[in-house]
């Protein structure tokens, strides 16, 4: 992993075990946040569906390859994941 994106200011400039918090989400296809990246892992099982389709949106726009962690309501079979591919 070389980074992790989030919102919270707080957290700006933070390191969360080890990885360095890059920005926020609206900053994934920056070029500092983009070196070496592979492939892009949305882990926002909490928020409102409609916040995690943008944010999954954003992540599919940079061409890499996007991986999402399901809800707790998708693992339960409640609701179809948004398509990763």
């Amino acid at each position: 992993m070389i980074g992790l994106l989030d919102d919270d200011p707080a957290k700006q400039g933070l390191r969360l075990s080890g990885v360095p918090l890059l920005g926020r989400v609206a900053d994934l296809a920056l070029d500092h946040v983009m070196v070496g990246a592979t492939h892009v892992i949305v882990a926002m099982p909490g928020v409102a569906p409609e916040r995690r389709n943008e944010v999954i949106a954003l992540a599919k726009a940079t061409g890499l390859e996007v991986l999402t962690l399901p809800s707790q309501s998708e693992l339960q079979g409640e609701g179809a994941p948004a398509s990763a591919a």
